[in-house]
Formats: C-alpha cells, structure tokens, sequence
C-alpha cells in the first residue's frame, strides 16, 4: 500500500484513513446543506436576493412582507466571508412610518407575483448597512429602509424596526467568496 501524508506533521496515513477522510467530508457538507437552521452562526439578510410582495400601512406601522428573503450564514463575517445562502419568509415593521416611492406594477407581473428587489440598504441612527439587513432585527431610533426594484425606489422612515423570520430556512446553496 501507498502511505501519503495528509499534511500533518509526522503523521503518515494510507488510503483507509483517506477514504474516512472523504466520508467525513461529504458527511459535513451534507450537514451543512441540511442543517436545522443557518442561526447558529452569523447571520444577515442581503436585500438585493430577497423578494417582496407587499407594502402596508397598519395603524402607523409600515409592515413588509417578503415571501422569501435571501439569508447569508457565516462563521465569519456574512456576505463576506464563505457560508451557505438559505431563503426564508420574514416580515419586516417599521414603526411611526413614512413610505415615499412606489415600485411598478410591470415588476411585479414580470416576476411571478413578487418584486425581485435588486439592491438597497438600511440606516439605523445614521449607521448604513449597505444591501444588509441585521438578524435578528429589533431596534428602537432613527430607521431608514430604502429598497429598488426595476429603477425604482421605495423609503420607509420610522422610530424602531423589527424583523419577524416565519418557518422554516430552506438551504440554496453554499457561498465562496470571489478573491
């Protein structure tokens, strides 16, 4: 038998450890696609893969449904680093809010019922998280969401924010960073 060596110092291996090795590995790839949940880690949503469906005012609350939003899960740092991209329902509130803009109704159509948001970002007292949104989400202060969708630009300005994830994740897919 061939012994190669796995890269460990002094450690010499052969193919049986080899093949644990690979067993091993296609074992933690397939816990990673079928985690329970991507949560453990850390966590953001990225506006610019996620879909919205709906706008409403509620008393004086903004409510946003979103049938899926794309969630980054990292060890590291999310949509920087390398992890797994899942898509899950989620409703975002926006207290005290002022809504500006509108999205057209051709983008919605052209989408199968939803906007396919392309980019946007959120301030939180004056702190701006481009195309990311914060998991979990439960802020009182300055809010300010603006989202995009075919040329258009829809703001919703309140006094406090709260992200409401519903169900479960469904695994997309794993994410690598370009160098």
């Amino acid at each position: 038998m061939t012994r190669e060596s796995d890269g460990d110092a002094g450690e010499v291996v052969g193919w049986p450890r080899r093949a644990e090795n690979a067993r091993g590995r296609l074992k933690m790839r397939k816990q990673e696609n079928e985690a329970a949940s991507p949560y453990a880690q850390n966590c953001c949503i990225e506006i610019h893969d996620s879909e919205l469906d709906d706008i409403s005012l509620k008393g004086a609350d903004a409510v946003l449904h979103f049938p899926k939003v794309y969630v980054h899960s990292s060890a590291g740092r999310p949509s920087i680093d390398r992890g797994t991209g899942w898509g899950q329902e989620a409703v975002l509130r926006i207290g005290n809010a002022m809504i500006t803009g509108v999205f057209l109704e051709e983008s919605r159509t052209a989408n199968g019922g939803v906007h396919s948001l392309w980019d946007g970002a959120l301030t939180i007292d004056g702190t701006v998280s481009d195309n990311l949104v914060p998991i979990p989400l439960d802020v009182h202060g300055a809010v300010e969401l603006e989202i995009q969708c075919w040329g258009e630009t829809v703001r919703i300005s309140g006094d406090s924010a709260r992200l409401e994830l519903i169900g479960e994740p469904k695994y997309i897919e794993r994410f690598e960073p370009e160098n």
